[in-house]
């Protein structure tokens, strides 16, 4: 997610219209809830804005998705909020649907992202640390990831030197630039989780550059004010010494969200 996630980092560290449907099973545990499904209609003017509590939800939420297409189909992604004194951390598991116990407290998570908060509400992307990957990714200027109001008038964007990093013993793996922005498209009519709603549609991109690979992401992010994030459509590309390609589309839709006692700090 955009936040949610960022899975550009899992590419690059391994290089070191009409209303569309998609339809994805239930978990047995699930089986009252209606079937995970995400549509969108058409792409109407932007009338509306988006608030920072719709693109990073508040501190102690949990946000459940589904992944509907791609080669993680099938899997779920859950999501942590929380914070330190300085610091704003996202969490993200990616799970099978039968693991029921994929959100408990303590359990390390696939990725965190740490957000620094700006005296005027902002937020900026300062390290994400992926650990399957063994992976620590460092953005010497941050990148601005969201601010307390975005409007169809404002394009959020920026760019950073980065560095990767082992997680484990800080020993680097590249050096490069990353640059990301955030704009509003438009309106549309979605449906998720049984629910029908006006969203906000959102481009992302987000462009790395490293010293062998560079990654280019576009997301399509459809927020819906109260819920946040429903619905992403993403499309990533690596390439290697710049000749060799590697493509991989992913949607994802909410399924589930709650909010619990924060914890006091970020999984370590």
């Amino acid at each position: 997610m955009q936040g949610v996630s960022a899975l550009f980092f899992l590419l690059v560290i391994a290089a070191a219209g009409c209303s569309t449907t998609q339809k994805a099973s239930v978990a047995p545990e699930s089986r009252t809830s209606i079937e995970a499904v995400f549509k969108h209609g058409p792409l109407q003017p932007a009338r509306s804005s988006v608030a920072l509590d719709d693109l990073v939800r508040p501190c102690g939420s949990v946000a459940t998705y589904e992944v509907l297409t791609g080669k993680r189909k099938g899997k779920r992604i859950v999501q942590r909020v929380s914070s330190t004194l300085e610091h704003t951390i996202l969490e993200e598991m990616l799970i099978d649907e039968t693991d029921v116990n994929a959100d408990s407290q303590g359990q390390i998570p696939a990725e965190r992202m740490m957000l620094e908060r700006r005296a005027d509400g902002a937020l900026l992307l300062r390290e994400v640390a992926t650990h399957d990957e063994d992976s620590l990714s460092k953005f010497a200027d941050g990148l601005p990831f969201a601010i307390p109001i975005l409007t169809a008038l404002t394009d959020l964007e920026g760019g950073s030197a980065m560095q990767v990093l082992t997680l484990s013993a800080g020993k680097a793996r590249g050096n490069g630039r990353a640059r990301r922005s955030l704009r509003i498209t438009g309106e549309a009519d979605v449906e998720f989780a049984g629910t029908r709603a006006r969203a906000t549609v959102l481009e992302l991109t987000f462009d790395v550059t490293l010293d062998v690979a560079e990654a280019h992401v576009q997301s399509t992010i459809f927020v819906v004010p109260g819920r946040g994030i429903v619905g992403e459509e993403r499309r990533e590309e690596v390439r290697i010494l710049g000749i060799f390609p590697r493509r991989r589309d992913e949607t994802s839709v909410l399924i589930q969200l709650e909010s619990r006692t924060a914890p006091h700090g970020p999984t370590p």
